[in-house]
């Protein structure tokens, strides 16, 4: 896209220096809050209780507020859909500093 882009602003005579930062990158550079820490070491201490109890082909998440153990094909058999208008969306918006484009 980039490049597209600066071959269009030549093509019409017009200097342009273009910057294309990736999103995907921008949102892995938030930075980690203290509930994120938090989340983060109760799901690896509950995937290493679940490899200590012998299971395999499962990762540990949260499931109606509780902490399971959840069968990885079960993940990933359905595509997740994120609701732009939702107050969980718009909550993840806010703490990363990401702009509404909706």
């Amino acid at each position: 896209m980039q490049q597209k882009i600066k071959k269009h602003f030549k093509d019409i005579g017009v200097l342009a220096d273009v910057k294309y930062i990736d999103p995907t990158y921008m949102v892995r550079a938030c930075r980690a809050n203290a509930s994120d820490a938090i989340l983060c070491t109760v799901l690896g201490q509950n995937a290493v209780h679940g490899a200590f109890a012998g299971f395999s082909g499962i990762t540990s998440g949260i499931c109606n507020t509780h902490y399971a153990f959840l069968p990885i094909t079960e993940v990933i058999t359905t595509p997740k859909h994120v609701n732009p208008n939702s107050r969980m969306w718009h909550r993840c918006l806010t703490s990363t500093g990401q702009p509404d484009f909706h």
